[in-house]
């Protein structure tokens, strides 16, 4: 008598006005009493004529009201706004909220997104465990030996929908476990005994190819008989065919290596089943748009398209339009778009200064693994080497870089013989390591979405990490921006100074002594320091002050007395400054820039403060603060610049 939803709705009688979107775009605006069976009218092409021709449709607002007259009244007033005000509207309102706390449940699809964008509901929190999901022995045995026990609520959500065959558009961040989400679906599908292609998977990186495909081998390492091949340009195109001539189920490649096959005829489409785009809006924006359309034109009818994506821009929306069918979207909603682990800080910095900032960040901090992002090729270049020419392990990774390049870096990261690793936006869009700690915008990101990308390759399972942005000038309103969009806050923080990193790696060597303290036998060198001091006129505190040094600072020949070292005397410098000789200059392709970069970053001070840069061939003199001398010769008297070691000293006067 009441329907599914009906006798729910006559316990509950509230009164409606809603919008919802068609599937073309459009909007509806109505009332009702009860929003769970209107909805299911709608989509079940019962609902109103407007959508009749355009379902499914998708709830967008929702607003309460005390009688049906007032519902009347107000969906009329909303009907008269235009399209621009509507749309402002929805913006406006908390839609999930709005459910909540009037416990609607809406089960069915499709079920209800509050940004835009047709969903289905699922906030982070949710989560089910893979035996739930009815999984294959040999699939669950895998994922076991993985580790993972809880799906993630995009894999909760999205794996039966995909088992059961539908199309499917999955929106979620980086981080979300999208990987195995289709990677399960197409194992738990696919028919071993059957050497033919039956699954191609698109991927926007040579990286991203590669770990999408070394996922899916983990999962199915107790499958007998499974093939996955990652095809990719940058590598020897008659290897790949050799491969496929040998039978290969699952196929994960680029766009333009897979075009290449599929042309050559050496990847054939018969038996394909599925077709999955992971990181689409990526692909979109690496021009892979005409390739893609050309791919899913080789597909046979009938097949499975599954998308993945972490935004929705129109060409998207238009894809889906043109190639999917009655497709389920699903999307997670995140409390926040970023974790609540990682801590977010930037600092106002000129771009002569960021090297030097940078490293003395590094050097504070101390982080076990580093991500720099850079917004050029050329730039993650520069700061390579600057960073290598300073002592750090460091690599870059970017578009420019031949396969095995790439390859070797990234397996040096992983393994953590590289601790810092500078990249791209769409070069580290394949990476996916847990051990990151510290993530550097060392330029600001050109898209809001983009900070989220980097931000996220830091505080991951569970762990806490820190996100460092530099800015310039009014690069902080750009931040601004960023922050509303996140609905989290960024602070501004001081550069820590050269006391400050001598005081953190005190407390970090203090820690390791401890820890030797606590884990071995200390009795030999107990009695030899004991020796010592009966010997000499030491004590153990002096000793220990003396490895604390060498600790800090290394051996330093001390013969000449502290007085002696830093008695300037006449420089020949301005008033109030002292002038300095450094022995390199032009003929060791040093420029003024090496020399004030070095100076800051070493000494702590800022570039501004410095002042004449005089060079010549062979050295090179410039004059700091008087104040400052004494500090600048003892932090460069160890310093090497553009890899060359030094020697810096009081200037003869003029």
């Amino acid at each position: 008598m009441f329907g599914k939803f009906g006798l729910e709705c006559v316990m509950k009688i509230r009164n409606y006005t809603y919008i919802v979107e068609c599937r073309d775009g459009k909007l509806y605006t109505g009332w009702t009493n009860c929003i769970e069976e209107r909805l299911r009218a709608h989509n079940s092409g019962k609902g109103a004529r407007f959508t009749r021709g355009r379902i499914p449709v998708t709830l967008r607002y929702l607003e309460i009201l005390g009688t049906k007259s007032e519902a009347l009244k107000r969906e009329a007033a909303i009907k008269k706004l235009s399209r621009k005000t509507k749309l402002e509207l929805i913006k406006g309102s908390n839609l999930e909220k709005i459910l909540e706390e009037n416990e609607i449940r809406i089960d069915f699809f499709p079920i209800v997104c509050y940004d835009g964008t047709r969903c289905s509901q699922q906030t982070e929190g949710a989560k089910m465990k893979f035996d739930e999901l009815e999984l294959f022995p040999a699939i669950m045995r895998g994922i076991k030996e993985m580790g993972f026990e809880e799906a993630t609520p995009i894999q909760s959500k999205a794996i039966p929908v995909l088992i059961e065959g539908k199309d499917v558009i999955g929106q979620a961040q980086t981080g979300t476990g999208k990987t195995a989400a289709f990677g399960i679906p197409v194992l738990q599908k696919v028919d071993p005994s059957n050497k033919k292609t039956q699954a191609v998977i698109l991927s926007p990186t040579r990286e991203l190819a590669i770990q999408v495909a070394d996922e899916l081998r983990k999962l199915s390492k107790y499958m007998h008989g499974i093939k996955v091949l990652p095809v990719y340009g940058g590598q020897e195109i008659t290897k790949q065919i050799r491969s496929l001539k040998g039978g290969c189920q699952i196929i994960v490649g680029t766009p333009g290596r897979i075009m290449d096959h599929l042309r050559r005829k050496t990847i054939r489409c018969e038996e394909v089943g599925t077709i999955i785009l992971d990181e689409a809006d990526e692909m979109l924006d690496m021009g892979f748009r005409e390739d893609i359309e050309t791919i899913l034109e080789y597909i046979p009818g009938g097949h499975q398209t599954v998308l993945f994506s972490a935004t929705m821009p129109k060409p998207i929306l238009e894809i889906t339009r043109k190639y999917q069918h009655e497709a389920v979207t699903i999307k997670i909603v995140k409390k926040e778009l970023t974790v609540p682990s990682i801590e977010q800080y930037y600092y106002d910095a000129k771009r002569r200064d960021k090297v030097d900032m940078l490293t003395r960040l590094l050097d504070y901090y101390n982080p076990k693994l580093s991500l720099i992002f850079c917004n050029t090729k050329r730039c993650v270049d520069e700061l390579t080497k600057e960073l290598s020419d300073r002592g750090y392990f460091a690599e870059g990774l970017h578009g420019d870089m031949k396969q095995a390049q790439r390859d070797r870096v990234m397996k040096n990261f992983r393994t953590g013989k590289t601790e810092i690793l500078i990249a791209t936006d769409v070069a580290a869009r394949g990476i996916d390591v847990d051990d990151v700690e510290a993530v550097f915008n060392y330029d600001l990101p050109q898209d809001d979405e983009y900070y989220v990308h980097r931000i996220g390759r830091t505080g991951r399972a569970g762990r806490t990490g820190m996100a460092f942005t530099f800015v310039k000038g009014k690069e902080v309103y750009k931040l601004k921006e960023i922050e509303r969009y996140c609905k989290t806050k960024i602070l501004a923080r001081k550069l820590p100074s050269m006391d400050d990193v001598t005081v953190i790696k005190t407390e970090k060597i203090m820690e390791q002594l401890e820890q030797i303290m606590e884990e071995n036998d200390l009795s030999r060198m107990l009695d030899l320091i004991e020796d010592k001091i009966n010997e000499a006129d030491y004590t153990a505190m002096d000793i220990a002050a003396a490895f604390l040094r060498q600790a800090l600072y290394g051996y330093e020949d001390n013969s000449r007395s502290h007085d002696d070292l830093f008695d300037f005397g006449d420089t020949g410098a301005e008033e109030g400054m002292v002038r300095l000789f450094i022995n390199i200059g032009k003929n060791q392709r040093v420029r003024p820039g090496d020399i004030l970069g070095a100076i800051a970053g070493e000494a702590g001070i800022s570039g501004d403060l410095v002042g004449a840069i005089d060079m010549y061939d062979k050295y090179t003199f410039v004059e700091v603060p008087r104040e400052y001398g004494k500090e600048v010769l003892k932090a460069m008297s160890k310093a090497k610049i553009k890899g060359k070691s030094i020697n810096i000293e009081p200037a003869n006067q003029k």
